[in-house]
């Protein structure tokens, strides 16, 4: 079984201000990008946490099953498509299918005292916390998506001049976190990644991607090895396994994120070790 495990990338500059959301933004630039995205189209008045909405602009398109208005998601301000741009990427909440409730995410770029859109891209919405500078001067935004049943997303996105670009950072990764079952006799395992972390690996005075994988396996022998809450299921696994631990690297360069050729084995090394956990299972 595979399944994929993402880590978002997005072209933005680490100097930029990050915002969660448009009250991180202060008023006259909420305003200014407001103005922006909704077009000249009605506007309603802020909820109390600074979201605006208006109704959804004609270049957002309508699907079946979609609302009529639009509220401005997480915005992130930065140099997307060229060095040096003042750019904005603002996403589209409220105005999608039930499914996804979005209508993408509205590239803007500053335009005098204001801002003029560039392109809607409808392939998702992009939120995420860090940020890397590649050597062209376009800048990097890691990104990650968790769930409760470990699925773990991770991919890397940059913004060409009319649409944006998706690519997997790795193979996929699932983390099968035990919650099938507990039987004795039957292989309880994990696979997890950490938290993405900052290090130069190539020592060139940029920061690098660094993230540890964790592997963990045990064959519970009796009943009363279970544990009775399944919540309990990885503190069990946890304290009778000891972990294989796989370091991963990967540069950031101008064409995105590459692999080290350690990194290359530890993957192929993951890929074997998640193929023996199903056929033990």
């Amino acid at each position: 079984m595979r399944t994929r495990a993402l880590i978002c990338v997005l072209l933005l500059s680490p100097a930029a201000a990050l915002a969660e959301g448009p009250a991180g933004l202060d008023a006259k630039t909420r305003r200014a990008l407001i103005e922006a995205v909704c077009e000249g189209e009605s506007k309603r008045p802020e909820y109390g946490d600074g979201i605006a909405a208006c109704h959804r602009p004609s270049y957002a398109g309508g699907e079946e099953g979609s609302d009529d208005d639009v509220n401005l998601g997480p915005v992130r301000l930065g140099s997307f498509t060229r060095p040096g741009s003042k750019q904005a990427l603002v996403n589209l909440d409220g105005c999608g299918t039930s499914s996804s409730n979005s209508c993408g995410t509205v590239l803007l770029e500053r335009d005098g005292p204001g801002w003029k859109r560039v392109y809607l891209d409808k392939s998702g919405t992009f939120s995420c916390p860090q940020t890397f500078r590649v050597p062209n001067g376009r800048d990097l935004l890691i990104c990650e998506h968790w769930t409760l049943s470990g699925y773990a997303a991770m991919w890397w996105v940059s913004f060409g001049p009319k649409a944006a670009e998706t690519h997997d950072l790795f193979e996929p990764l699932f983390s099968n976190k035990v919650y099938d079952g507990c039987a004795p006799g039957k292989l309880m395992f994990s696979l997890e990644p950490g938290k993405p972390l900052r290090k130069d690996v190539d020592s060139d005075g940029r920061p690098d991607l660094a993230l540890r994988v964790e592997g963990r396996r045990w064959t519970p022998a009796r009943a009363s090895d279970c544990p009775e809450q399944l919540s309990d299921s990885d503190a069990r696994l946890k304290k009778h396994s000891r972990p294989e631990v796989f370091e991963l690297e990967f540069i950031v360069g101008a064409p995105g994120l590459q692999p080290t050729p350690a990194t290359v084995k530890a993957l192929a090394a993951i890929e074997a070790l998640q193929a023996r956990n199903y056929a033990d299972r």
